[in-house]
Parts: C-alpha cells; structure tokens; sequence
C-alpha cells in the first residue's frame, strides 16, 4: 500500500489538490488505509518524555538557590566542628527533600492518571461511515468532523466551513478569532495568523465542517 508524502505548504493546496496529495477522498479513508498510515506516521500526538524517577524528584528538591546557602553554611559548621548545628542543618535539609519528594511524587502519579482517564475523541468519515476514533489515531488524509467549541485535534486543511471562525489566540496572541475560507488562495510565505484555509492543533473552534 503505497504512503503519500507529507506537503510542505497544505494551505496553498486547492482543496482538489490536498486530497489528492494525501491519497484521499471525501469519503475518508479505508480502516485498512488508516491503519497503514498509523503504523507509518505513528500516533497524532507529541512526543511523551519518561515520567521522573523517585530518586530523580528527591535530587530536585535540593536544586535552590536557598538550599545551596543551607548546604553551605552545614559544611561550614562541619569545618569548625560544630556537629550539633551542622546535623541540626542536614536534618532540616532531608526532612525537607522528603516532604517535598512524597507531594510531588503524588501530584505526578494523580497527573498520569488523569491522562489516562480523560481520553480525546474525534469524529471522522472514514469508508464514507461516520466514527468516533481515539484523537491519537487521526492519521494524513482522515476526513475530521469538527464540533462547535470544540478543541481541534490535528492541524487539518479546510474543506468545508460556512462562517467558520477559530480562536487561535494561543497560537498568534490575536484576541479576535480568526475567520476561515477553505478555498482562498495563498502563498507560502503567508504567516500562520493568515492561513485561512487551516485550522491547528488546539484552537478552538466555532461551527462544524468537515476537514482534512
């Protein structure tokens, strides 16, 4: 089964053309096409860092410029043979890391499991079928159903929108959202505030029409 390419510039493609590029069609693509484009271009989703180590937030609760003074000041104890302050100091310090390791270590594991709980769903037309799917498993060329004030899920070129408008103010800082026409032409210098025929990851969107 043969894979496209990814574009460079998708919001200079006429529509016709981006569903061409990436092999697809309004109808979406086959459950065999996508799962093929998913085991290629992997999951729609950032990269996901390794969770910290316990011993990795205990060492970080020592990283602070007032922790440094404490340390200091045990070891100058230490060199004047004050062991009473110095232990007194040290003692502080761990009871300290220890405090701060417990809490942290558990606002980490209650964060992971509240990713866990909360999974994204997106619709999308996939064999001319309607679905809702797993946001992780939206691959290249899936047709998406957007929903009022709904986060999008990918960045996805327009193919539909009737008085569209989008708030990307987390994306340009422009307070005013921006409206979207799924068949205007650009260029590819265009900045992202001015690519009307796209809509990306995260903004919110403000009526429904399908996407790709």
């Amino acid at each position: 089964m043969e894979l496209p390419e990814l574009p460079d510039a998708p919001h200079t493609l006429s529509i016709a053309d981006a569903l061409q590029r990436l092999g697809s069609s309004r109808l979406g693509l086959s459950r065999e096409s996508a799962a093929a484009r998913l085991g290629h271009f992997g999951p729609n989703r950032l990269p996901v860092g390794k969770p910290p180590t316990l011993a990795g937030i205990f060492l970080g609760q020592f990283k602070s410029p007032l922790i440094y003074v404490l340390l200091i000041a045990a070891l100058v104890s230490l060199g004047l043979r004050e062991y009473t302050d110095a232990g007194f100091i040290f003692a502080v310090l761990l009871i300290n890391a220890t405090i701060g390791t417990i809490q942290e270590f558990g606002a980490e594991r209650s964060a992971q499991a509240l990713q866990g709980l909360v999974a994204s769903r997106s619709r999308v037309v996939r064999g001319g079928e309607t679905l809702e799917v797993d946001t992780h498993s939206l691959v290249p060329g899936d047709i998406v159903l957007l929903e009022s004030g709904g986060k999008i899920p990918a960045d996805l070129r327009l193919l539909e929108a009737h008085n569209l408008t989008i708030d990307e103010s987390m994306l340009t800082g422009e307070s005013v959202a921006t409206e979207k026409d799924p068949g205007r032409a650009l260029e590819a210098s265009d900045v992202l505030g001015d690519r009307a025929t796209m809509a990306f990851a995260g903004a919110i969107a403000g009526s429904l029409g399908p996407t790709l």
